[in-house]
């Protein structure tokens, strides 16, 4: 295993298009096996994305004087907070720089990739899978 920087939006892009490539190909192939195992460290990171997301989330929150943050709850069990127009613009923000942070991960280099690997997944993957 190797470690590397990528950003959360750079994360999500290879999380993609791992996923279109692995439905495209089944075969066992070193990338793809590099590509799982880098998968499940990705998803470690994902995990804490997620978290710091909705601490953004209610940081930015309309709050009542009693300091109480009042929210409801849509279909999928997610809190929803209300805004007011700054607090709006101030998460709008956070969460742009959130998804353009840098976090390390660890990555698996495959040794050996297909010779049909189209170039649009190679300038994905590099950095993940591909050194």
């Amino acid at each position: 295993m190797n470690k590397t920087k990528q950003s959360h939006k750079a994360i999500f892009n290879f999380i993609a298009n791992a996923n279109v490539y692995l439905k495209m190909h089944t075969e066992e192939t070193k990338l793809k096996y590099a590509i799982e195992r880098t998968g499940e460290k990705v998803n470690e990171v994902t995990k804490e994305y997620v978290q710091k997301l909705k601490d953004i989330k209610l940081e930015h929150a309309l709050s009542e004087a009693n300091g109480k943050v009042p929210f409801t709850t849509n279909e999928q069990g997610e809190r929803e907070y209300e805004y007011t127009k700054e607090g709006l613009k101030a998460l709008d923000k956070a969460i742009e720089n959130l998804f353009n942070e840098e976090v390390e991960i660890e990555v698996y280099y495959a040794t050996e990739l297909p010779e049909t690997l189209d170039e649009g997944f190679k300038q994905v993957f590099k950095g993940f899978v591909i050194e």
